[in-house]
């Protein structure tokens, strides 16, 4: 096709501006306005099929960020209640503990204040019962022979 044949002063002056420019010049400008068409196109494309911008305008999303929220909640709780089992089971041992000492503690007493019937002196009673000195005086007074009343020697 002849270019000269076309009547460029109708479309205006960069029309003729393109008509004086070489062929290569012509295709590169053709190739880049394709391209810019098309990356045009692909980015309507894409910004049709994104995701709504905000979480609140996607119902989904805003599930799975409650659902990922409880996740974490529920982690915490679990954390807290396996803590607190833990603390139970040392409480419970220590019951037991203090329970079983009780009893021995008891059974003690009652062998000091049948060891004071028979007079034993409160040194006697501190040696033979595990007892402090102001238990085993005490018991002395109150259920002792007679040793009851008297200080307790010195060594």
């Amino acid at each position: 096709m002849n270019t000269a044949a076309i009547d460029v002063t109708s479309a205006g002056g960069w029309l003729a501006e393109l008509a004086t420019m070489p062929a290569g010049v012509i295709l590169l400008l053709l190739v880049a306005l394709v391209a810019s068409g098309l990356g045009l196109y692909g980015f309507r494309q894409r910004r049709r099929q994104a995701p709504p911008a905000t979480v609140a305008e996607d119902p989904v999303a805003l599930l799975r960020e409650r659902v990922k929220a409880q996740t974490s909640a529920l982690l915490l709780l679990s954390e807290r209640v396996a803590a607190l089992e833990e603390y139970l089971e040392l409480v419970g041992s220590k019951q037991q503990r203090l329970e079983q000492d009780r009893g021995r503690r008891q059974h003690s007493y009652r062998d000091a204040i049948g060891s004071a019937d028979r007079g034993a002196s409160p040194r006697e009673l501190m040696s033979r019962h595990g007892l402090s000195v102001s238990e085993a005086d005490l018991i002395a007074q109150l259920y002792g022979g007679k040793t009851a009343g008297h200080p307790m020697p010195d060594g």
